[in-house]
C-alpha cells in the first residue's frame, strides 16, 4: 500500500497521482451526469411554460438588452453636444456682449442723426417710431438708476406718490427662501425646460432655442413655478457672476445649475426682484463678494449662499408699485419692437429715395 514506500519515493508519488486522477475521472463523470440532469429539466420546464413564462423569458432575453443599449446611447451624444455647445458659447460669449454694449452706445447717434432727415408723411412715421423705441430703452435705463437708491443709499430720488421713509436694508434670505422641490416624480418632461436669457428672462428651452439640451433624464431637475425666482449660475460678459431673473411664464424645471427661490409672501413681490437685479451694476455689486470662481471660470456658490448678500427693498406695495411701472415700460418696448418689420421696409425705401 502507500504506507510501504518512503514518503519521497517515486512510488509514493505515483501512488498520489494515480488517486487524483481517479478522483478527477468521478467529479468529471458527476458534472456530465449534472448536465445532462439540467438538460433534460430545462427542456420538460420550457415544455411546461404558460403564457406569461414565454413573454417574460423573451423580455428579459431580447427587449431588455436592446432597451438598455439604446438608453445608455443618448448620453454619449448629449454630452458630445454639450461640449460643443459650451465651445460655441465661450467662442461667441464675447462678439455677443460687445453687440450688446454697441447697440447701447449706437442708440443716441441714430437717434440724434433720424432728426435730420426728411421725406414723405408714411416715410417720417416710420422713423418716428424707431425714434420711439430708442427713446422707451434710454427711459428704462434712466429709471433703473432714478427709482433705486443709489449704492450706499436707502431713498429712491424718483418716487410714485403716497410712499415715503427709507427702504429696508436686509439680507436677500429675508425676501427669497430656496425652494426644494425636484422633479422627482417625472410630472415634467424634456419639452418643459427652462433657460434664462439675459434679454429675454425665463424661457422653453424648445420654444426659444428650437431644441432641448437636457439629459436623458430630467428627474434630478428643479422645478421653477410660475413667480419663482432664478439664479443662473453661469458668467456673461456684462454679467460675470450670472444672471437673476423672474418666471413670468408657465411652470416648468431647470438643471442643477440653476438655483430657484420661493418669494416670501406678502413680503416680496417676485417680478419686483427681476426688476431690481435688471441693473448691471447692482447685480454684479451684489454677487461680487459672494462668489468663489473655480477652474475654467466656474462659479462656486451654493443656493443658500445666494441669499447672504445685502439688498435694499421698499415695502411690499412700493414693490408691486414699481413692478407695474416697468412692466408697462416693457410692454411699450415690446410694442415698439413689433415695427422691425415696417421700419426693415422703411429703411429700403430710404435707401432708394436717398440715392436716386
Amino acid at each position: 500500500g502507500e504506507a510501504d514506500f518512503p514518503e519521497d519515493s517515486l512510488e509514493r508519488k505515483l501512488t498520489e497521482a494515480d488517486k487524483l486522477l481517479e478522483a478527477e475521472k468521478s467529479l468529471k463523470k458527476d458534472i456530465r451526469d449534472g448536465e445532462v440532469a439540467l438538460e433534460e429539466h430545462t427542456i420538460d420546464t420550457i415544455k411546461h411554460l404558460t403564457d406569461g413564462q414565454i413573454h417574460d423569458l423573451l423580455h428579459l432575453k431580447w427587449v431588455e438588452p436592446i432597451v438598455s443599449a439604446l438608453q445608455s446611447m443618448p448620453d454619449e451624444v448629449v454630452a458630445g453636444l454639450l461640449s460643443a455647445v459650451k465651445h460655441l458659447a465661450e467662442k461667441y460669449s464675447v462678439t455677443f456682449a460687445d453687440t450688446e454694449q454697441s447697440i447701447v452706445n449706437e442708440q443716441q447717434t441714430l437717434s440724434s442723426m433720424i432728426a435730420d432727415l426728411t421725406g414723405s408723411e408714411s416715410d417720417i412715421k416710420g422713423l418716428t417710431e424707431l425714434q420711439a423705441l430708442l427713446n422707451k430703452c434710454r427711459v428704462k435705463k434712466s429709471m433703473l438708476q432714478k427709482m433705486f437708491p443709489q449704492q450706499g443709499q436707502t431713498v429712491p430720488e424718483i418716487r410714485f406718490k403716497g410712499f415715503s421713509g427709507e427702504w429696508e436694508k436686509a439680507k436677500l434670505s429675508t425676501f427669497l427662501e430656496v425652494s426644494e422641490e425636484k422633479n422627482s416624480d417625472n410630472f415634467y418632461g424634456i419639452e418643459d425646460v427652462l433657460s434664462v436669457s439675459g434679454d429675454y428672462g425665463v424661457v422653453n428651452q424648445i420654444e426659444f432655442q428650437g431644441r432641448s439640451f437636457a439629459g436623458a433624464s430630467v428627474a434630478g431637475y428643479g422645478v421653477a413655478e410660475t413667480g419663482d425666482v432664478i439664479y443662473t449660475k453661469s458668467p456673461l460678459k456684462s454679467n460675470p457672476y450670472g444672471i437673476i431673473k423672474t418666471n413670468k411664464g408657465k411652470p416648468g424645471i431647470v438643471s442643477v445649475l440653476y438655483g430657484v427661490y420661493h418669494p416670501i409672501k406678502g413680503r416680496t413681490d417676485s417680478s419686483f426682484v427681476q426688476t431690481y437685479f435688471e441693473s448691471d451694476a447692482r447685480l454684479n455689486n451684489y454677487l461680487r463678494v459672494l462668489i468663489n470662481k473655480g477652474s475654467k471660470n466656474t462659479l462656486l456658490i451654493s443656493d443658500e449662499d445666494a441669499l447672504r448678500g445685502e439688498v435694499c427693498f421698499p415695502s411690499y406695495e412700493e414693490q408691486q408699485r414699481l413692478s407695474s411701472f416697468f412692466t408697462s415700460l416693457d410692454n411699450l418696448i415690446n410694442d415698439e419692437v413689433n415695427y422691425i418689420d415696417q421700419l426693415t421696409r422703411v429703411k429700403s425705401t430710404l435707401l432708394q429715395k436717398m440715392f436716386v
